[in-house]
């Protein structure tokens, strides 16, 4: 049965990405598209939703007290299996899933493509996270968007039924996580050994259990 928990709220305050990562992450987009033929990912991708999950990415690292930006290098063929690696020694698997809607109970993990085939669950920790703004009318008015980070869950957490999509069409289904399941942040800092990297800015953004 899908979720319809009424008890979540998020756990931190927004983290902001700036304009200037915006524009740099749409013109990366853009030349991303031009690798391939049947539209830019496929499966009902599209480049808004490209540059959202990088607004996403951005606010996870800041959540984990890194500073350095998502990678936006050209991708390889299919696109890359994981966000970013955790540090050492257990470097992680991170893979950071980003949703515009903000009345979501739970969070998606793509489980089958629309084609049928099952997409494998390559990462050992997904985080789960939320823009606040529209990108469209922040890179119009050079402005920043606003992203919440509601938490993660390790891989063998993630129910493992699917569902098929509901806000749109397609053939794909997900796994859907709800949020209910979600740890908070400084528990994956304890979990990878890095308390110390979270630093008094970034606690400053965790309001809760």
């Amino acid at each position: 049965m899908r979720s319809t928990s009424l008890s979540f709220r998020p756990r931190v305050k927004p983290f902001f990405v700036g304009y200037d990562f915006l524009r740099l992450a749409a013109e990366a987009v853009t030349e991303w598209s031009t690798q391939f033929k049947d539209g830019p990912w496929g499966e009902g991708h599209t480049e808004e939703a490209e540059i959202i999950g990088l607004c996403g990415e951005h606010a996870g690292k800041q959540a984990l007290g890194s500073n350095r930006l998502p990678d936006l290098s050209p991708l390889p063929p299919g696109g890359k299996p994981w966000d970013f690696l955790g540090p050492p020694p257990l470097n992680y698997r991170m893979e950071i899933k980003t949703s515009t809607y903000r009345k979501a109970k739970e969070g998606l993990i793509r489980a089958v493509n629309d084609y049928g085939k099952p997409r494998p669950l390559n990462c050992e920790v997904y985080i789960f996270a939320t823009l606040l703004d529209s990108v469209r009318d922040a890179l119009r008015y050079n402005e920043k968007v606003r992203v919440i980070i509601n938490g993660w869950v390790g891989r063998a957490e993630v129910p493992l039924r699917t569902y098929p999509p509901r806000a749109e069409n397609g053939k794909h289904r997900n796994y859907e996580v709800p949020f209910d399941l979600l740890h908070p942040i400084p528990k994956l800092l304890e979990v990878c050994g890095i308390e110390d990297r979270w630093h008094s800015t970034i606690k400053t953004f965790y309001s809760g259990d």
